[in-house]
């Protein structure tokens, strides 16, 4: 910057004293001789100007200089006047066309009847770009062809007026400043001065002499100029607005810079300490003869070991107090003597941190214990500590017993690869990795499904993992009974045969229930007995001694079902009297318990049962209740599909408990809004909504009060929607949400706060009012995914990330804006949690 400056100096010296000698070579021509002055033809002068050697000039002298030039332009046209002759080109001396060259200046003279234009004098460079060749004669047309649009009419203007006279005394000089196109196409800034030096007896002007001057070289040293201005503003700033403490010295030790950063941090006003020993200001006493000393050998020897690095050092307050700090000292050289600047930074809070590690790694256990959530801390594969849930989740005993086992013992071996997978990605990056689908096993073999979230902590002061474990199997089982539903669905809607499809609802039966052996059996015409008997996994010789199942007492579960119209459970065959004629039958092929559940048809008509028959004395789990639901609509659906097609239709695409769409039409749904995006460049949202502490409805007042709060909840959050957009149920407590023609991203955050909204309001179950909450993934077409599947799972991560934290939210996958022309109004990145307030959702 300085460097630049000298430049301009100089460049504004050598034109000011061009100027200056210009206008004293202008005076001292006039005043000794006015001979020199001559009239004849025009020729070329050619010759080069000496350039001058720098000093220092002042503003003030340089715009005296430029008052001079324009005295010296109005007498050089008073003399113009007096020693013209007719018909004659004007001719300047050597001495005055040089000094006219030297302030980029050349005459005119203009006989204006045969409009031919003289050029007298050395035409510079800059000239030469618009003017023709010395010598040349030209013409006004020429000159005015050059004008710019926008200037021509002052040009004319200033023309008329000097030509008519005017206004003006007579012979007055008239000034007008224009841009003239040169050479290469471009615009130059040219002043021409002149005025009319003849005129006949009735007042016509004949000739006109003047001054054209180059201002091209000023307009680039004015920009040169304000161009440093501003970068010495921008520094400024960046040193006044810099976070750490910048402070400089020169070669005495003396304090020449102390930004405001240093002043917060030593306490010292910078109009304070400007000119004073930096030893004596931020430097402890006790360190004081130190640092003199490396800085005398420093300025000595040019070597210094606190160079170039950064080096923890003590300081000293304004009050007398010391701290700590973090110090780097780079050496400059300014006009060939040495400036230190220091860049400085407070770290007495981080000494303060590392102070509390230990009390925070105390903490951190403490934390981990009362975790509802089960969190494991591995090191070299091995448990090295693990919370009470962690405990409960693994089935183990004691977390004594528990720590020190290799994760891998937990972990099935299908899933040991994914497993490292993720402890890899964890490692290498502190913050905790997505959630990753497993198999995991409890300490007694038993297989469930996890997802887990892997991240880098310290434990021990050495490095660790933290793996946060999900028990999601109540999710996958949900999952694998709508795939189970569909898939049966699909087989009635295509027509298969009716005994495949019940054969296929006891497999699906028999693998979802953990210990049940399933059967099915329909009612015959007359109402009856119980023929056809399809199970699969029951002993062969016990379905065929069962032959027509007659509807009477004592003939077990499922005859006593279809005459009580409601299920029958039978928790030992060996002792109830409802298996009276088929106890020894049971037995015999190790059949212990049954319950039975009536196939309902049209108008409650019982078209057959579904059973689910035990090894153990045992009734069903709520598991096994919830299956034969399921099972006993699809066994109805099925049963009834020659007189129900557009019932089948309907529950292959719809959920039968909350009639909105499910997930195979969601399906459908996306997949076209995916085809309109891509043809149209629109985009689009998916949400991804759970329901919080639904789990505890069913649990605490039964699966009714659980389908009739979901029944209320799915028809408040359709009601909510627009017509165009979509929502499905996917199983469970889980939903999805489709938002079209999303014109910005604030959109789907309003659709998602009205869902959550809606999932507030109490719900009425049994005369209870029972209230729910939601916690919403969104993801945005395309950012956040450019299939289905994609925005599917980015959605349903953003949801977990929502529920994670508190619950009662919604959370972006990734960054919408709230205005595609307005970056600077978005929302964060999936970091940031948007909440509603329970306190405004009514009550009513």
């Amino acid at each position: 910057m300085k460097h630049a400056r000298v430049l301009i100096d100089r460049a504004q010296y050598c034109l000011m004293t061009l100027a200056q000698q210009w206008c004293m070579q202008f005076h001292s021509y006039m005043q000794k001789s006015e001979d020199k002055l001559v009239t004849e033809p025009c020729r070329s002068v050619t010759k080069t100007v000496g350039t001058n050697q720098s000093r220092s000039i002042s503003k003030g002298q340089y715009r005296f200089v430029q008052a001079n030039a324009m005295q010296g332009a109005n007498s050089f046209s008073s003399t113009i006047t007096r020693l013209m002759s007719p018909g004659k080109a004007l001719l300047l001396d050597e001495s005055l066309s040089l000094a006219l060259a030297a302030a980029r200046q050349v005459a005119f003279d203009w006989h204006i009847p045969l409009d031919r234009l003289y050029l007298n004098g050395h035409i510079t460079e800059g000239l030469k770009e618009v003017l023709p060749p010395e010598g040349i004669v030209w013409t006004s047309k020429g000159l005015a062809a050059l004008v710019h649009d926008d200037d021509k009419a002052e040009f004319y203007k200033q023309l008329h007026e000097a030509l008519r006279g005017g206004s003006h005394a007579p012979g007055s000089l008239h000034n007008v400043r224009l841009r003239l196109q040169d050479k290469r196409m471009e615009w130059r800034r040219i002043d021409i001065s002149g005025k009319v030096v003849e005129r006949d007896n009735e007042g016509r002007a004949l000739r006109m002499a003047g001054i054209l001057t180059d201002l091209h070289q000023d307009d680039t040293a004015a920009m040169l100029h304000d161009d440093l201005a501003v970068t010495e503003k921008i520094n400024s700033a960046i040193l006044t607005a810099a976070l750490d403490c910048i402070v400089s010295i020169n070669h005495h030790g003396e304090i020449i810079s102390f930004n405001q950063a240093a002043e917060h941090t030593f306490g010292h006003a910078s109009k304070d300490v400007l000119g004073k020993k930096l030893a004596d200001i931020i430097i402890p006493p006790a360190w004081r003869e130190r640092h003199q000393q490396g800085f005398e050998r420093f300025l000595a020897t040019g070597e210094s070991t606190l160079l170039n690095r950064r080096i923890e050092v003590t300081a000293q307050h304004a009050d007398g107090s010391s701290f700590s700090v973090e110090m780097a000292v780079v050496p400059l050289s300014v006009d060939d003597k040495p400036v230190f600047t220091a860049f400085i930074r407070d770290i007495s809070e981080l000494k303060q941190a590392h102070a509390m590690l230990k009390d925070s790694a105390r903490r951190y256990q403490q934390l981990v214990d009362l975790s509802p959530e089960a969190i494991l801390v591995v090191q070299h594969d091995l448990l090295a500590l693990a919370n009470h849930a962690a405990l409960r989740l693994l089935g183990a005993h004691t977390l004594s017993g528990l720590l020190g086992k290799s994760i891998l013992d937990f972990i099935q071996c299908e899933s040991h690869a994914l497993y490292y997978q993720c402890a890899q990605a964890g490692l290498s990056d502190m913050s905790a990795t997505g959630f990753v689908e497993q198999v995991w096993r409890r300490e007694n073999g038993t297989a469930f499904n996890v997802e887990i979230g892997v991240s880098k902590v310290a434990y021990n002061d050495a490095p660790a993992l933290q793996v946060v474990v999900r028990d999601i199997t109540q999710r996958k089982r949900a999952e694998a009974l709508q795939l189970g539903q569909n898939r049966i669905l699909n087989m009635v809607a295509t027509g298969v045969a009716l005994t495949e499809i019940l054969e296929e609802i006891t497999r699906f039966a028999q693998s979802q229930s953990e210990h049940g052996i399933c059967s099915i059996l329909q009612l015959n015409a007359d109402r009856t007995a119980l023929i056809d008997c399809i199970a699969p996994a029951l002993p062969g010789k016990y379905t065929k001694a069962l032959g027509e199942l007659s509807i009477q007492p004592g003939n077990g579960s499922c005859a006593t079902a279809v005459s009580r119209s409601a299920p029958v459970v039978v928790e030992d065959i060996a002792c109830d009297q409802l298996w009276e004629s088929l106890r020894e039958l049971a037995l015999e092929h190790s059949l212990k318990a049954c319950t039975s559940w009536p196939i309902f048809g049209r108008n409650k008509k019982i078209l057959g049962t579904f059973a689910l028959y035990f090894k153990d004395a045992v009734a069903p789990d709520s598991d096994d209740r919830q299956l034969s639901g399921i099972c006993t609509n699809l066994a109805g659906i099925a049963i009834e599909s020659r007189a129900s097609e557009e019932r089948i239709r309907y529950l292959a695409h719809y959920d039968g408990l909350t009639s909105l769409p499910n997930r195979f039409l969601f399906k459908e749904y996306l997949d076209l809004a995916l085809r309109n995006a891509q043809r149209h460049g629109s985009r689009f949202a998916v949400l991804f909504l759970d329901l919080d502490k639904f789990k505890e409805i069913n649990d605490t007042m039964g699966h009714d009060a659980g389908d009739h709060a979901l029944r209320e909840i799915a028809r408040r959050m359709r009601a909510c929607l627009r017509e165009t957009d979509k929502i499905a149920r996917m199983g469970g407590d889980e939903f999805y949400v489709l938002v079209e023609d999303l014109e910005h991203g604030r959109h789907a955050a309003d659709v998602a706060q009205k869902l959550l909204i809606e999932a507030a309001h109490p719900v009425m179950v049994g005369g209870k009012e029972c209230r729910l909450s939601a916690s919403i993934g969104i993801g945005i077409y395309p950012e956040d995914g450019t299939t289905g599947s994609a925005l599917l799972k980015n959605a349903d991560n953003a949801m977990y990330h929502a529920k994670e934290r508190g619950k009662n939210a919604f959370q972006f996958f990734s960054t919408p804006v709230a205005n595609d022309h307005d970056k600077s109004s978005s929302f964060k990145r999936a970091s940031t949690l948007y909440r509603i307030d329970e306190k405004r959702v009514g009550l009513n």
